[in-house]
């Protein structure tokens, strides 16, 4: 066996072994909403796939916060907003409110971002960008009414944050110099990956309600056809009965 066909073979299991870890995941967390189909399951992946690609972020700049401040506050904020974060999954084992759920993993990054750049400059430290992509996050995941609701909230931290800058506060920026690369690192390049998922993610959506949209015309036009076939013969009987 070569070294190619070796690799391909591991790294199929690997794949094949997380399929099923995520679909016995996936079967606990939504099996209330399977059983009574009071929720589109697609939702419930998209929110999932938020999760793991945010939830790493989060992680890492708890881990930075951890290890380049000099203070163990920003660090523990960070380590309980990404816990909470990461199990959001479970509340659909008690609703079907896919906003509600939405909001509380997304309110748990808002509020790991905002101390993360209180801690690091306030107004003008580059996390608060990440302000930016939780309405497209929400849009994807709740629709039109997440759109709404989290561009006015996160406006409304940004706005606090501008207004305390405005006033003289003075933010702390306890952060040592590689903490501040790592952090800067994290987001350009969290920011490509996220951004560049999520519309791939939404690409896909699209081209699978395209493929819906297109079997369901297909459909009618058949029966159409047979509709029309059906008359046709039908008047061609009544015309030579009455002939």
């Amino acid at each position: 066996m070569t070294l190619s066909l070796l690799l391909k073979g591991e790294l199929g299991l690997i794949f094949s072994n997380l399929f099923k870890i995520y679909t016995a995941y996936f079967n606990f967390i939504a099996k209330p909403r399977i059983e009574k189909q009071d929720i589109d399951i697609r939702r419930i992946h998209t929110h999932n796939l938020t999760v793991v690609l945010t939830g790493l972020l989060m992680w890492c700049y708890a881990f930075i916060a951890f290890m380049f401040m000099d203070s163990t506050k920003p660090g523990m904020i960070g380590l309980t907003c990404a816990i909470f974060h990461t199990l959001s999954p479970l509340l659909f084992r008690v609703t079907n409110k896919i906003l509600v759920v939405s909001s509380f993993m997304l309110l748990a990054g808002v509020i790991h971002q905002s101390s993360f750049a209180y801690y690091t400059g306030g107004y003008s430290s580059s996390i608060l960008i990440w302000f930016g992509i939780i309405p497209m996050l929400s849009g994807i995941i709740a629709g039109k009414r997440g759109i709404i609701i989290w561009s006015i909230l996160v406006s409304l931290v940004a706005a606090s944050f501008l207004y305390l800058q405005l006033s003289g506060f003075s933010f702390p920026n306890i952060i040592s110099p590689t903490g501040q690369l790592l952090a800067h690192t994290l987001l350009i390049f969290g920011w490509i990956a996220v951004a560049s998922s999520v519309l791939y993610l939404f690409n896909i959506l699209i081209d699978n309600h395209e493929v819906r949209l297109k079997d369901k015309t297909d459909k009618v036009d058949n029966l159409l056809r047979i509709l029309l076939h059906d008359m046709s013969n039908s008047i061609h009987v009544l015309s030579g009965t009455l002939t």
